[in-house]
């Protein structure tokens, strides 16, 4: 019997450790001076699915390159046909993982940055961020 195994990578946010008083201030000044300042570390989605980014570019070349020359429509054929396989090899659920936690992230951070910004002192800001 034919059995199909799927590889699903599962992201998980972890809270980074408490800042100490002295990056609590640094974040303070910046936060006062840049309202806006990210926080967040960076992350970037095509970086993480190499695979898919580059299927999608032959498919989307594939089809512009077909229109111009009939015979090269067989390249996004295949490039369909990779895209489906790697859904169907689990690359859909992992990407899901990925968006949900670069939302916990992202939340995780700009709770984290309302909490210096509304805090008075480094007490009050440990407090809350025992919260988060």
């Amino acid at each position: 019997m034919a059995r199909m195994n799927y590889i699903t990578t599962k992201y998980g946010f972890n809270k980074p450790p408490m800042f100490k008083e002295d990056e609590y201030k640094s974040y303070k000044q910046i936060l006062q001076v840049e309202p806006s300042y990210n926080m967040a570390p960076k992350v970037n989605f095509w970086d993480e699915f190499v695979f898919e980014k580059w299927a999608l570019i032959a498919l989307v070349g594939g089809l512009v390159l077909g229109f111009i020359w009939e015979p090269l429509l067989f390249i996004p054929s295949i490039a369909f046909l990779l895209l489906v396989s790697s859904a169907f090899s689990g690359s859909l659920s992992s990407m899901w993982n990925f968006q949900r936690f670069v939302e916990q992230k992202n939340k995780y951070y700009d709770d984290l940055k309302q909490s210096i910004l509304s805090s008075k002192d480094y007490a009050e800001f440990v407090n809350k961020v025992k919260e988060l």
